[in-house]
């Protein structure tokens, strides 16, 4: 392939990470919907928040579907691995949650 139609490394580096911070947060959707949110406004409330912290990473668009033609600007990209970790932290805590609700409900 000739080097110029390649892209670049940044890009497709970029592009890796914003599809990595799209399946954790698409993991802590699916946690999200698993919680029974009707029962606790706080978890509602942290459901919302989350959904506006997708927005404003670019991972939603406007009308809150999933935007596959956006790329991480340099800021986010820069903070990749403290976004990153940040997810993990929720999925992890989420998880607890569900595990512990489950256990309950037996």
């Amino acid at each position: 392939m000739d080097e110029k139609k390649r892209p670049k490394a940044r890009e497709v580096t970029a592009r890796l990470r914003l599809i990595t911070l799209r399946e954790v947060a698409d993991a802590v959707d699916e946690l999200f919907s698993a919680i029974p949110l009707s029962d606790s406004l706080d978890a509602l409330i942290e459901q919302n928040r989350f959904e506006a912290w997708k927005y404003a990473m670019g991972l939603l668009d406007q009308e809150s579907v999933p935007d596959f033609h956006r790329d991480l600007d340099q800021e986010q990209d820069s903070q990749f691995d403290s976004v990153l970790d940040c997810l993990c932290k929720i999925r992890d805590y989420l998880t607890s949650i569900s595990s512990r609700s489950k256990a309950w409900d037996n």
